[in-house]
Formats: structure tokens, C-alpha cells, sequence
């Protein structure tokens, strides 16, 4: 019996969708040229959609150089795991664009400020030096693009005897400390012992540590890498991005084609739409922003481990980085994944920025990235929806996603305020108030994601109709 009335269910389900099959004309005789229909599929608004999104998403990211493998798992299943591990670190960052692309938006802008700084910060010791500094390597330092090795005998070598380095160029202390030394490049038989107890060691760097490193004479000067070199190891694929920019502009052009014909939209183009916008505002914020870097350059390297002069101020940068305090901070660090609590770890793709004016810009980019992404979605507030129920849920969903930054910031302002007048603190609320806005807007956004494609098969019959926009280039 309950078999029977399940039956009775999905019957009842698969009769409740109708399809609708296009049938043609071809042309009877040889033509030379055979115009695109003027009708399009439920299958061609997905796919056309789905592939601009993908393309948005997955041409944005600029991300930090990942923890490195050095010695570790060795054989094909080594290399398996950390290709794995390579290519979640990316999906996961392309699900984060999905979800919430003004994020990387404001991180990026936060990244653009404090290029801009750093870059302004080491030109005088970049001509003192007679070294070549730009933004790109202000971007490739922050990134976590330098780095000190230690206990590594055989490179130290190698590179000695390749002659490769001149006596300016050679980094302070490449032996280590005083008590590490032994005469000429020979190393003991208990340096190697301990190397090889050890393992090399990496230490990633950024900007503030390199300018103490120079600061402090650990640092001969500025590390002399030229623009090509920087250039050539990033890998910005400009055919890709160039197929990303076409389809986002045919989307666009699309939109207003039909807007302008009165015909229907559907809340995916939409959303292609506001995933576009996000996309283009971040291309601009990454224009010299090195992409897909993998491994470091190294500047230091040491036959045993790093001297303390070095590792006191590796630690003295991390302690101020590591002076943010609240919630956030450390959900941030818990969910995405920040700097190591141990001096030198690889840089995790949120730290926040330790400058000012860089996290200024980095809440201002978030303040504005919401807004456009969730004013986008607007524009849907009169589209054909399902039920009226759910038109209603996507107004509420719109406006919270373009208003939530703004009204989080106008809570911390009014408890400002209000608090200056009470005995007590109110951090408590505060905290409870905007963790309980911010779970509204992850259901928000979830809502926006799943109503897109959900309303696409209860489009009405105008959004079948194609326009001249079809004959475009594009991929669908």
C-alpha cells in the first residue's frame, strides 16, 4: 500500500512540469547563410548562465602562494594529496565567490590599499638599493611570494658554487648564526644530522617583514627581482579571461536587449548579472596582482636553522598581526584559514590587513560590494515568480543583502553612542545582534541561490523568445 501511494506521488510530481518540444523548419535548398532561431531553451538560459557564472568565479581568484610540500609525502600518493589539496583550496574559494563575491571584493580592495603603501613605503630603499620595486612586487610580498629556508646544506651549496650571487647580493648570515659557522663551505657532521632530523624549513614572508629585515641589517638590501621575473611566474591566462569578459558582455547585452523589447528575464540572467558587476570591479582591483603563483622565491637560506636575530623579528610581525580580538576575527580565522599561530607559516587568503587605510577600504569594499551585488537582484523585485509567497521572500532576501552591511554598521554606531550613556558594556549584545544578522544573511543569500534556479522552470512564455543578442559570440 505505501508503495502504491508513493507511486501515486511521483506520478502525480512528473505530471505537475510540462514540456514544450520546438520543432523548426530547415531550409529546403542549398542557402548561404541561416539565421539563429528566434526562440531559445530552458537548457540554453541554464547552461549560458551557468558558464558566465563559472567563468566569474573561477578567473577572479588571485590567491595567496599555498603551504608548500618541501619533503613531506613523498611517492605518487604524496603527489596526489597535495594536488587534492591544491585543488580544494580553489574550489573552496570559488564556492566563497558563489555565496558571497563582495568578500573577495573587499578583500581585494583592502590587498590594492596595501600594495599601494607598501610600494610607497619601500621606494626610498628600493632607490637607495638600486633595486626594482613596483606595486607587482608589493603584491607578490604580501602574498607570501619571499621566503627564508633553513637546514637546507645542499641548496646553500649549490648555490655557492653556481657563483650566481655577488658579494652584494649574497644574503647576511647565509650560514646561520656565529655559533653555526664552520671555515670555508663545509659542512659538519652534526649540522647534517640535525638537518636532516629536522627537514628544511620554510618562512614565508611579507612586506613588513622584509623592510625589517632590511631595517635591522639581516637584509643586505631589497631582494633584486625585476618585473619580468614576477611577470613570468604568475599565471594570469588572458585567453581565458579574455572568453570570460566576452561572455559577461554579451549577458549584459542580452539583459538590456530585452529589457528594452519588454520581454521577460529570468532571475538567473539576473543574477549573472550581479555576479558580472562583482566580477568586473575585481579584475580592475587585481590588474597587477600576480595570479596562481606556487612557490616562493627564496632571499635567506641557512645551512641549520635561523638565527634569533631573524626569528625575533619573524615573531615581533606576528604578534601584530595577531593582536585582532572578537568574533569575527576568529570565525574568519577558524572558516578560511589564516596565518599559522607559528612565525613564517604561509599566508592564509583573509588576513586582515594590519594597515589602517587598509581596513577602511577593506569595510568600505564590503559596504559597497553588497550593495551592488544585492541592488542587482533588485531588479527582479516584479518578475513572474511561482507563488506570491515567494516574490515576497525574494524582496526581503534582496533588501537585506544590499542593506546588511549598513545596518551592522549602523548598530556598532548607535551602541557607540548609547553605550557612552550606561553603566555597563553592551559588547555582549552588540556581538549576539550581528552574529544573528549576519545567520539572516547567509539564509538570505541561500534563498536568492536556490529561488534562481528554482523559477526557471515557471518562466512565462515571453522569456522564450530570443533576440538579435543570440548572433553574438558567446558560449551557449
Amino acid at each position: 500500500m505505501a508503495r502504491s501511494l508513493g507511486l501515486l506521488c511521483l506520478f502525480t510530481l512528473a505530471n505537475a512540469y510540462t514540456i514544450f518540444d520546438t520543432n523548426c523548419t530547415h531550409p529546403s535548398t542549398t542557402v548561404s547563410f541561416v539565421s539563429s532561431v528566434n526562440a531559445r531553451g530552458t537548457i540554453d538560459i541554464l547552461w549560458s548562465s551557468l558558464f558566465t557564472i563559472l567563468a566569474c568565479t573561477w578567473t577572479v581568484l588571485h590567491l595567496n602562494v599555498p603551504e608548500q610540500r618541501l619533503d613531506r609525502d613523498t611517492g605518487w600518493r604524496g603527489d596526489i594529496k597535495w594536488a587534492v589539496k591544491g585543488f580544494l583550496t580553489s574550489a573552496k574559494w570559488m564556492l566563497i565567490t558563489v555565496l558571497a563575491p563582495e568578500l573577495l571584493l573587499a578583500k581585494y580592495a583592502g590587498d590594492l590599499v596595501s600594495a599601494l603603501d607598501d610600494a610607497r613605503f619601500k621606494k626610498a630603499y628600493a632607490e637607495e638599493d638600486e633595486v626594482p620595486w613596483t606595486i607587482v612586487h608589493s603584491f607578490f610580498a604580501n602574498m607570501g611570494g619571499f621566503a627564508i629556508r633553513s637546514y637546507v646544506p645542499e641548496r646553500v651549496g649549490k648555490q655557492e658554487e653556481a657563483g650566481t650571487q655577488t658579494d652584494r647580493d649574497r644574503p647576511q648570515g647565509l650560514d646561520g648564526d656565529q655559533e653555526h659557522k664552520q671555515p670555508g663551505n663545509s659542512i659538519t657532521t652534526t649540522e647534517a644530522d640535525t638537518a636532516r632530523l629536522h627537514g628544511q624549513e620554510l618562512y614565508h614572508l611579507v612586506g613588513d617583514d622584509i623592510v625589517k629585515l632590511r631595517r635591522q641589517g639581516a637584509l643586505s638590501r631589497l631582494p633584486y627581482i625585476s618585473l619580468e621575473e614576477l611577470q613570468d611566474r604568475s599565471k594570469v591566462d588572458s585567453f581565458t579571461r579574455a572568453i570570460a569578459v566576452v561572455q559577461i558582455l554579451w549577458t549584459v547585452i542580452q539583459i538590456c536587449t530585452r529589457a528594452a523589447r519588454h520581454l521577460a528575464i529570468s532571475q538567473l540572467e539576473i543574477a549573472v548579472a550581479a555576479f558580472a558587476a562583482s566580477a568586473i570591479a575585481i579584475y580592475g582591483l587585481n590588474w597587477d596582482k600576480p595570479k596562481g603563483v606556487q612557490v616562493p622565491i627564496t632571499i635567506l637560506q641557512y645551512k641549520s636553522k635561523v638565527p634569533n636575530t631573524i626569528s625575533r623579528v619573524l615573531e615581533s610581525t606576528l604578534k601584530m598581526r595577531s593582536g585582532r580580538t572578537g568574533w569575527l576575527a576568529a570565525s574568519a580565522e577558524d572558516l578560511f584559514g589564516q596565518r599559522h599561530s607559528e612565525p613564517g607559516a604561509h599566508i592564509g587568503n583573509l588576513v586582515v590587513n594590519s594597515i589602517f587605510n587598509g581596513l577602511i577600504v577593506e569595510y568600505l569594499g564590503l559596504l559597497l560590494g553588497s550593495a551592488i551585488f544585492g541592488g542587482i537582484h533588485l531588479a527582479a523585485w516584479n518578475f513572474h515568480y511561482p507563488t506570491r509567497t515567494e516574490q515576497l521572500l525574494w524582496r526581503i532576501a534582496s533588501l537585506w543583502c544590499t542593506c546588511f552591511c549598513l545596518v551592522v554598521t549602523l548598530i556598532i554606531i548607535i551602541k557607540e553612542k548609547v553605550e557612552d550613556a550606561l553603566p555597563f558594556s553592551l559588547d555582549t549584545l552588540e556581538n549576539k545582534v550581528i552574529e544573528l544578522s549576519l545567520i539572516l544573511y547567509v539564509v538570505a543569500r541561500l534563498y536568492l541561490l536556490v529561488e534562481i534556479f528554482r523559477t526557471l522552470f515557471f518562466l512565462p512564455p515571453s522569456a522564450y523568445i530570443s533576440t538579435w543578442a543570440t548572433n553574438v559570440p558567446h558560449v551557449a
